[in-house]
C-alpha cells in the first residue's frame, strides 16, 4: 500500500479467514497506521470464531486508537475450516 501511495484510512472492513500468524500478526501495525492517518470512523473486523479473543490479545500492542473496532465472528455451516 505504501509503495503505491495508498492510504489505509478508507478501509472499512478487514476479513480474516483464519488465525495463522502470516494472516493476522500485521493487524496491530495496520491499526496504528490507520490511527496515524487520522481515521476516526469505526472499523469492522470479520472472522471465524475466536476473533474477539485474538484481536483483544493483539490490541496489547495497539491499545489506544482514535477509532472504535467492532468484531463480527462468523458462525454456522462453512464458517469454520
Amino acid at each position: 500500500m505504501k509503495e503505491k501511495g495508498w492510504s489505509p484510512k478508507p478501509i472499512d472492513i478487514i476479513c480474516f479467514t483464519h488465525y495463522h500468524a502470516d494472516h493476522i500478526s500485521g493487524l496491530p501495525g495496520m491499526l496504528l497506521t490507520m490511527g496515524n492517518a487520522e481515521r476516526t470512523e469505526p472499523l469492522l473486523l470479520v472472522g471465524p470464531k475466536g476473533l474477539t479473543r485474538v484481536v483483544s490479545a493483539l490490541r496489547v500492542i495497539a491499545p489506544e486508537l482514535p477509532f472504535e473496532i467492532e468484531c463480527m465472528e462468523l458462525t454456522g455451516a462453512g464458517a469454520e475450516h
